[in-house]
């Protein structure tokens, strides 16, 4: 026998599968209200297709029911690349309407959009309790199987047979973007079905934001297996299994104290941040800890921190951070300006991962930096020569303000443009948005500030002497340039910089950068680095000098390798006896540059072929000029006769190696 539920009963009752409920039906239109409506134009016109209808339990998004007033407005394909404005009027004494909001609401459409769409509007005795604009054909069905896309019914319905395989019986009802499609969130709270349920029915009414569920089919109820954590497993959140090569995430709720858990998840650096139905954790309801297993090769993806990093979500949206948690022990969550937790393997250097937390917590003041020095203003500006050339120069945004908080941000602007005209730039690569016209004025620590175009780079620009990468389609993006490398997205904009480089007007020293010269930075200059000879080894330290500006956005290499094995399909990139010749046959039989492309690039870039990698360097190799920083970025004050033995960064003018002491 089907049984069949609706979510406008009493909440409590969800669960029972109440039988024979009445369907709901809503009360007699409302003549209280009149929505007006314009395309184009705040010049608004009554819609008498529109009509209001009041609802005694119209369900709100966290589950509560509510006596409101609906009414849905039908926006056809044809309204589209314009806005449409509407208002709300309330029948007065004298019989006519006062408009509830001050000014009208307004919708933007585009040309992406290609079905109907509607938008809701609710009020209640306050006036507009809550307004919403769908695609038609966006509505999804989340569970922990997935999200699977509902089919329109009449009447403003939606319906979805939905499969429930595992121990977590709820769902929740999604919308989607009245452009895109794409997924905006939740329009119900989480609702469960039957602890035996396999299968149901589900109908969504946008209408009174109510479902009816309908189970179709039964099993044996499904009991997770319990999971018996050790007291420090359950506090670093983790077990590592080496032998079965597994990670098991362990939210252990007798320590976080989290109310009101429906459902929990892990998301994070693996799992691009999105929800995974194989993330969905399990519930041993009798410890009162949720859990997931996943395999090393699901887990090992790197964040910032160069350690896969990750977060506990409940219900779907409520992300659960791991900062502050004092039962979390030092290391297991990364001190930069995320606060995520991380996974640290058995074969992991923990020291070397709790001192870089340590450093990434830093926020440098300006007395940090000696401006007296062109050492100190690269520091502060993030601005330096590549390595493996003499022409290719990399930096912070050279007009921008990123870091608003932040006390150094103007100088970083000031050094750009100073190190910029002194090395003589005339080309620049941009891997953000064109953004010359619009500057924007901040407070920075109690100093007006607004942004301006620096003189060198207003050159640039009226020479047409500016690459926009992406701006015919889209520009460059931090998930692709260290998770899918290998896309054509990115060879596109690979192809696009050797293009600009190449060409015979573009004379050279070039500046390449993106907001903060870290990411999109970081992977196109070492890519265009490897191009020109630079070693690994050359191009990971160089990654890692950026942590100098110590703004809380520290970046270690492992996440720059695990871009670099992608593209070059490699388990390690420390095992590739060529990366010049490597990177260059990829882009080359790709068919995104031609070898001689490259070798003008080469050519205009000043590529250095005696670059080195990793030396020995004598004791005595040491000069007043040259300075010692440890892998962090972090300068040490040490010299090569007076360091302790370890690995370091030797910077020495333009140029920086690694060495071994």
């Amino acid at each position: 026998m089907k049984k069949t539920f609706f979510t406008n009963a009493i909440p409590a009752l969800l669960s029972l599968c109440v039988c024979g409920l009445p369907a709901l039906t809503a009360k007699a239109t409302s003549p209280q209200y009149q929505f007006y409506y314009n395309v184009g134009s705040q010049s608004l016109s009554a819609d008498p297709t529109v009509s209001f209808t009041t609802i005694d339990n119209y369900v709100t998004s966290t589950g509560q029911q509510k006596n409101v007033d609906v009414a849905i407005k039908e926006i056809p394909v044809s309204v589209n690349n314009g806005y449409i404005y509407w208002n709300v009027g309330r029948l007065n004494n004298a019989g006519t309407y006062d408009m509830i909001l001050d000014s009208p609401k307004n919708i933007s459409f585009s040309s992406k959009k290609t079905n109907v769409s509607w938008l809701r509007v609710v009020l209640d005795e306050n006036g507009l309790y809550d307004n919403k604009a769908v695609s038609s054909a966006g509505f999804r069905i989340s569970t922990a199987d997935g999200t699977q896309k509902m089919s329109l019914l009449e009447n403003y319905s939606q319906s979805a047979d939905v499969t429930f395989s595992g121990t977590d019986k709820t769902f929740c009802i999604h919308y989607g973007s009245v452009n895109s499609e794409s997924d905006l969130g939740t329009l119900t709270a989480d609702i469960s079905v039957s602890d035996n349920c396999l299968e149901a029915t589900v109908v969504y009414n946008f209408l009174t934001n109510g479902v009816t569920v309908t189970e179709t089919k039964w099993g044996d109820p499904i009991v997770a297996p319990g999971i018996n954590p050790t007291a420090a497993e359950s506090a670093k959140c983790f077990i590592d299994n080496p032998e079965a090569r597994t990670i098991t995430f362990i939210m252990d709720n007798n320590l976080w104290k989290v109310q009101g858990i429906t459902r929990m998840e892990v998301r994070g650096s693996f799992t691009g941040w999105a929800s995974s139905s194989q993330c969905q954790m399990s519930h041993d309801t009798n410890r009162d800890i949720w859990y997931v297993t996943l395999p090393y090769s699901e887990v090992n993806i790197p964040g910032n921190s160069g350690q896969p990093e990750f977060k506990f979500v409940s219900n779907g949206g409520n992300y659960l951070g791991g900062d502050g948690r004092s039962f979390i022990p030092e290391g297991y969550v990364f001190l930069n300006s995320d606060k995520n937790n991380i996974v640290v393997f058995s074969t992991d250097d923990f020291e070397t991962i709790k001192s870089n937390s340590k450093e990434a917590n830093i926020i440098k003041k300006l007395s940090a930096f000696d401006l007296t020095t062109e050492a100190g203003q690269e520091e502060i500006s993030n601005f330096r020569l590549v390595p493996g050339t003499k022409h290719l120069y990399r930096s912070y945004h050279p007009y921008k303000i990123t870091k608003s908080d932040n006390s150094t941000e103007p100088y970083r602007m000031k050094y750009v443009a100073e190190l910029a005209t002194q090395h003589g730039i005339t080309c620049d690569i941009c891997l953000s948005e064109n953004e010359e016209n619009n500057l924007k004025s901040f407070n920075i620590a109690g100093t007006n500030y607004t942004e301006k175009i620096p003189a060198y780079y207003q050159q640039i620009i009226s020479n047409k002497r500016v690459l926009y990468v992406g701006a015919g389609n889209s520009v460059p993006t931090y998930n692709v340039v260290y998770y899918t490398p290998e896309s054509d997205k990115f060879g596109t904009w690979v192809k696009e910089i050797v293009e600009f480089i190449a060409d015979e007007n573009n004379p050279g020293p070039f500046e390449i950068h993106c907001r903060i010269g870290t990411d999109r930075t970081g992977a196109f200059s070492g890519l265009l680095a490897a191009i020109c000879g630079a070693t690994w080894q050359q191009i990971a330290t160089d990654y890692q000098l950026t942590n100098r500006m110590g703004i809380q956005e520290f970046r270690d290499y492992h996440l720059l390798q695990y871009s670099f094995q992608r593209l070059l399909s490699t388990d390690d990139i420390n095992t590739v006896d060529n990366l010049q010749e490597a990177m260059s046959n990829y882009l080359v039989n790709k068919g995104y540059v031609t070898a001689e492309q490259l070798a003008t690039v080469r050519k205009k870039l000043g590529a250095d072929d005696s670059s080195a990698g990793v030396e020995n360097v004598a004791q005595n190799d040491c000069s007043d000029e040259q300075r010692l920083y440890n892998l962090q970025g972090i300068l040490t004050g040490y010299t090569t006769e007076n360091a302790p033995a370890g690995i370091y960064i030797l910077v020495k003018g333009n140029s920086s190696r690694k060495i071994v002491l």
